[in-house]
């Protein structure tokens, strides 16, 4: 198993330009009585409120939020690191919604995960809450930290699937099984803090489907523009959400 640093890592605070959107939007964030809304797209913006106040995104990435509220040790940094972000005038974090084996898994083999890593997530989804910060929380990694399509991978082989090489991840329709019930198993999740579906909390700005995916195999990025085509598609099952793709815009 791998062992993870319990030093908070330093991470830039780095704005995030997701979804896609074509234009900067212009805005602010809602007053403090306005009630916990969702953020909506409107055209090239987005806003939230019934007010539609204009919303812009002042992000930064925090990978480790799941893997140290998973570890009572650890947990408080989670709230420091949010209540930080939010003090300094920050609104949007993108972190990790995935582990995939190994140590601290939430996705310990396909269909089984962890109630108490699960619970981790819940606590960063709740603290985000609390202190005002929306969350982008992606699905899988194209690398090996944390498992990512390497450990689809090697889970769909000890089934028996004839895979070649991790980019099958991108079209084996057993490794899009597995990706679908965990992608299911997120978005369905009932918070054990707020009793609210993962689905239906306006925390929760965007999914992000894999992060910064690769696929050296086939050079044209058509094996690539399939495969995440469908797992968009899947992610629109379940859910309407916006989806990000994983990489910078």
């Amino acid at each position: 198993a791998t062992a993870w640093s319990t030093t908070t890592p330093r991470v830039p605070l780095l704005p995030y330009v997701l979804l896609g959107l074509a234009s900067t939007v212009m805005s602010q964030e809602p007053d403090a009585e306005e009630e916990w809304a969702a953020v909506e797209r409107r055209g090239a913006h987005l806003v939230t409120g019934a007010a539609e106040r204009p919303f812009i995104i002042h992000g930064f990435n925090t990978y480790w939020l799941m893997s140290f509220a998973a570890d009572e040790a650890t947990r408080p940094r989670v709230t420091a690191a949010i209540a930080e972000a939010a003090g300094a005038g920050l609104n949007v974090c993108r972190t990790w919604a995935f582990a995939d084996g190994g140590y601290h898994a939430l996705q310990t083999a396909p269909f089984c995960y962890d109630e108490e890593v699960f619970q981790a997530l819940d606590f960063v989804v709740s603290e985000a809450r609390r202190y005002k910060m929306r969350l982008i929380l992606s699905l899988c990694n194209n690398w090996e930290d944390y498992g990512g399509k390497a450990q689809y991978v090697r889970w769909g082989k000890e089934a028996g699937v004839d895979l070649t090489s991790d980019d099958d991840f991108f079209s084996d329709p057993t490794l899009k099984g597995y990706y679908k019930a965990f992608v299911e198993a997120v978005l369905s999740r009932i918070n054990t803090i707020t009793n609210e579906a993962y689905k239906d909390d306006p925390t929760i700005l965007a999914w992000e489907l894999i992060n910064e995916p690769r696929c050296p195999s086939d050079p044209s990025g058509d094996t690539l523009q399939v495969g995440m085509d469908r797992r968009d598609g899947i992610l629109r099952e379940v859910y309407r959400y916006y989806a990000s793709r994983g990489d910078w815009y």
